[in-house]
């Protein structure tokens, strides 16, 4: 929901605008009509060979070696389980903001000033999020018997559909929805859910986040001839409140339960996991001012020809998540340990960013060419690190976390990327068809440089470009996008980082105006069926490690404007 008004009044304007989001987050499979998963048992003395023809083709070929035909469900052991989700909370976003506009001359200098202000609120609750598996028992209330035989609850009119090649088409797959219809039917069915296991996810997922910036702003614009001018300062102010749940490990349980780090415990109890997970949780808060200046200028040199520098200050607030020092066991089982590790500590992220451009334009105003450069300095960049704490050793001081593996996020105190882009335009009225005029070419490149790239981990080479068409109720418009290959985490002691390979994509869009307000579109992303994400090992794109295809996306339908 928005409102708001506009007020003029000679060279004197005023933008008023007040918005209110509310969204909530209800999932849950079951009351839907569907179970997340059926997870049906081994057949056993199976063997099997799993084969690509090269290491970065998607076709997956399967041969089985040994044991009953895998394909057909009779073979599979009486008995299953499925798995439920239940997720649910609120966003909300308050947002008020005043935009002010004045214009006059001083000292025979046109000047208009923008001045104005906002407030920004989000609030964030999370009531729980649940994900159970319950044992399938049938009729007979008994589990792994003949009522409880996965070729019952097989789909008869889908079989699995495998796109990329191979042999894996035809393969057969539960019936989610008959089982979530049975599960409202008969509950009794299925095994219950421990009212402990409940307890656990709630007391580990509840949490309440609230921030709001307050901010003004000035900017005045001053226009010398072909100079333009343009000092300015946005003053804000942060505060947020965070509460989420923090657990304990296994022994500081124990401890608090018998006195001993090793004392015996019944870890399904009641008592165990409201120790462990809700006797303690953490409270982060933020209150801080900043200030940030910022300088525009153009100089034209001509009709054709403008040159762009600006300099402008900028931060990123860190996530209240993090900052309120939460723990997060995630496996306390494991080989190392894992957990994850607020830090109360962290410190907003901060920049100083250069901008330049030299700009010219084609005659007849039938296009442009630009080149542009940008560097960005930061303080107190904000990082994920992981941290192996060795045996004989401690984690900010408390040595219970001798062994495990950390991740945690922490500031790093400098840091700098700069890029250089270039960027095409032009309105193909050249061409000696008279139609050449109704079609528009674009194209740009941005080249990234990192001073230390475990830094940024991001692609150093982008490039889009594409083709339109405009006469007059109809347009259309052809997009593609590419996005060189990127590393996405650190490269371990054996050099197999992961990677993620270049990505090309190409959009479709067309639009036909049938009145003046109504325009009829319809819109195709990936229209060329290009793999969504294609991931690899140690910086071999023939080694494929992960391969997702979504496929194509069409969106069809009517677009009104009042």
């Amino acid at each position: 929901m928005s409102s708001g008004f506009n007020f003029r009044r000679g060279s004197f304007s005023a933008d008023v605008q007040g918005s209110f989001s509310r969204s909530t987050n209800w999932y849950q499979d079951i009351p839907f009509g569907w179970v997340w998963s059926v997870n049906p048992g081994s057949i056993s003395n199976l063997s099997l060979r799993w084969n690509r023809v090269a290491p970065n083709d998607p076709n997956i070929y399967i041969t089985q070696l040994a044991g009953a035909d895998w394909r057909n469900l009779a073979n599979v052991p009486n008995g299953f389980t499925v798995t439920t989700n239940d997720r649910s909370g609120v966003d909300e976003k308050y947002n008020l903001k005043a935009d002010l506009r004045n214009s006059f001359t001083q000292w025979k200098v046109p000047v208009q000033l923008k001045y104005g202000g906002s407030i920004n609120e989000s609030n964030r609750y999370i009531w729980h999020r649940r994900g159970n598996s319950l044992t399938h028992l049938g009729r007979d209330g008994i589990a792994n018997t003949a009522d409880d035989a996965p070729a019952l609850y097989a789909e008869t009119d889908y079989r699995m559909n495998w796109p990329f090649g191979g042999n894996l088409n035809g393969v057969v797959n539960y019936d989610r929805h008959k089982l979530a219809q049975e599960y409202g039917e008969h509950p009794e069915w299925f095994s219950t859910i421990n009212p402990n296991t409940l307890l656990q996810q709630d007391l580990t997922t509840r949490a309440i986040v609230r921030e709001q910036i307050d901010a003004i702003y000035a900017q005045p614009i001053f226009k010398f001839g072909k100079f333009d001018l343009a000092p300015g300062f946005r003053h804000e102010r942060t505060r947020g409140v965070f509460n989420a749940p923090a657990s304990l490990t296994d022994a500081q349980t124990r401890l608090r339960l018998t006195g001993s780090r090793t004392g015996t415990v019944d870890t399904a109890s009641g008592d165990y996991i409201r120790t462990r997970y809700g006797s303690i949780r953490k409270d982060g808060h933020a209150d801080y001012r900043t200030t940030l200046s910022y300088l525009h200028a153009n100089y034209r040199f001509s009709r054709d020809l403008l040159l762009r520098a600006s300099y402008n200050e900028s931060i990123t607030r860190p996530d209240l998540n993090r900052l309120a020092g939460t723990i997060t066991i995630n496996n306390d089982t494991a080989i190392p340990p894992t957990a994850t590790i607020g830090n109360p500590d962290l410190k907003p992220e901060q920049a100083r960013n250069i901008y330049t451009s030299l700009e010219y334009y084609l005659p007849k105003q039938v296009g442009m060419f630009s080149v542009s450069f940008s560097r960005r300095d930061l303080k107190d960049l904000i990082r994920t690190t992981i941290f192996d704490i060795p045996p004989d050793g401690e984690f900010d001081g408390d040595p219970q976390w001798a062994g495990w593996r950390l991740s945690t996020v922490d500031n790093v105190a400098k840091a700098h990327n700069s890029s250089w882009e270039f960027s095409y335009r032009q309105r193909l009225s050249f061409l000696p068809w008279e139609f050449g005029r109704d079609f528009t070419l674009w194209a740009n490149h941005t080249h990234l440089i990192f001073d230390n790239y475990d830094n940024f981990r991001r692609p150093q080479n982008m490039a889009n470009g594409g083709i339109e068409y405009r006469r007059g109720r109809f347009s259309a418009r052809w997009n593609t996008n590419w996005t060189s290959n990127v590393r996405t985490g650190a490269i371990p002691a054996n050099g197999w980082a992961s990677y993620t390979n270049e990505k090309l994509f190409h959009d479709l869009q067309l639009n036909y105006t049938l009145w003046r307000n109504y325009t009829l579109t319809l819109t195709g992303r990936n229209v060329l069926h290009a793999p969504q994400l294609i991931t690899s090992a140690g910086g071999r794109s023939d080694i494929m490690t992960r391969y997702l295809d979504i496929g194509s996306i069409w969106t069809f339908g009517v677009k009104g404007t009042f």
